[in-house]
């Protein structure tokens, strides 16, 4: 009997192939179109989602990993959505306040750069917190 956590780590690496496939086509886009900020965001975004995915199909037996990915995804998501809002709604309007001009396309700074730009950001603070707390317990409970 196959039990169900091995089953959620066989999907997640079988989730993790488009992914990894996205990231190449995404990095790829260097190669042909040139430096991008969209292309960077959405290529860190993805690289990101993909070693999480990976990460945990390798090694998600662990708990002490399963919880760093945990903290991973967490933090990630919330970056990303403070990322996504600062740049979908504070920016357009203190653009509008700051320069009394409608500005239709703002909220896509949101959307494409600022939003997928912190989601990997989020996941890098949530592991080194994670694993800071882990250093901070081992020193004082040895």
């Amino acid at each position: 009997m196959v039990r169900s956590e091995s089953i959620l780590r066989i999907i997640s690496g079988l989730m993790a192939l488009p992914v990894v496939a996205l990231v190449i086509f995404f990095g790829r886009g260097f190669k042909n179109w040139g430096f991008d900020l969209v292309t960077l965001a959405w290529t860190a975004c993805m690289a990101s989602v993909a070693s999480l995915l990976i990460w945990y199909a390798y090694r998600g037996y662990s708990d002490h990993e399963r919880q760093m990915i945990l903290a991973g995804w967490k933090w990630g998501i919330i970056i990303g959505v403070i990322g996504f809002l600062g740049g979908f709604i504070i920016v357009p309007v203190v653009g509008s306040w700051l320069t009394a001009k409608d500005a239709p396309q703002a909220p896509l700074l949101g959307i494409f750069i600022t939003g997928p730009a912190s989601f990997p950001i989020g996941v890098v603070i949530g592991i080194f917190v994670k694993v800071w707390q882990y250093k901070k317990l081992n020193y004082t409970n040895p």
